[in-house]
């Protein structure tokens, strides 16, 4: 049988990031919140946003494309939606390959220089 992942949503992160960094759960939410903003403003206008540690926020420029339509029985030339590409910093994919014990003890120090930094 499969094992369903759950996703993490704001309801989920917040407390986890509360704990891990010692601020108020108010101060994750806003800061959660105007980091949304501020990344997919700069997204929007063309700039690449790199966070260390996480990775890279680029944007995605929309294409062209041609889609069969089934009810006009032609091919229509459509545009494919602007988006954003994310690429993981080698921190957060070295993190992603340890195994869990590695992961737990690791990430339980808070020394900058224990993460590899």
């Amino acid at each position: 049988m499969a094992v369903k992942l759950k996703m993490l949503n704001n309801s989920d992160l917040i407390p986890l990031i509360a704990e891990h960094s010692g601020y108020y759960r108010y101060e994750i939410s806003d800061i959660l919140q105007s980091l949304a903003v501020v990344v997919s403003y700069a997204i929007k206008e063309g700039h690449d946003v790199r966070i260390k540690g996480l990775g890279t926020f680029s944007y995605k420029k929309p294409r062209p494309c041609k889609n069969y339509s089934p009810y006009t029985g032609r091919y229509m030339d459509t545009m494919t939606k602007a988006g954003c590409k994310f690429k993981p910093d080698k921190l957060f994919s070295n993190l992603l390959n340890m195994s869990n014990e590695e992961f737990i003890k690791l990430t339980t120090k808070r020394d900058k220089n224990e993460l590899g930094e």
